[in-house]
């Protein structure tokens, strides 16, 4: 079991972590960042038709961006 205090830095650091996931997010793609909040929300799967309009690409693209989202995260949190 974790102590107060290793718990309080676990926090921080992740705070950290995503605070740093969301500006790199954004500077590689903008649509990166909306991917990350539906993922984290639940609707991994409900977000391609919204994203397909809002970015004007077709619902395959949009899953295409997915795999490169997973992969940039993947390798984004290896370094951490």
């Amino acid at each position: 079991m974790l102590a107060a205090q290793d718990s309080v830095d676990f926090l921080v650091e992740s705070d950290i972590t995503t605070e740093n996931l969301l500006k790199a997010l954004a500077v590689w793609q903008p649509w990166a960042v909306d991917l990350y909040y539906a993922y984290i929300s639940g609707r991994k799967h409900q977000c391609n038709r919204e994203l397909a309009e809002k970015y004007q690409v077709s619902e395959r693209t949009i899953r295409n961006y997915k795999e490169r989202f997973e992969e940039f995260v993947k390798i984004f949190l290896k370094k951490f």
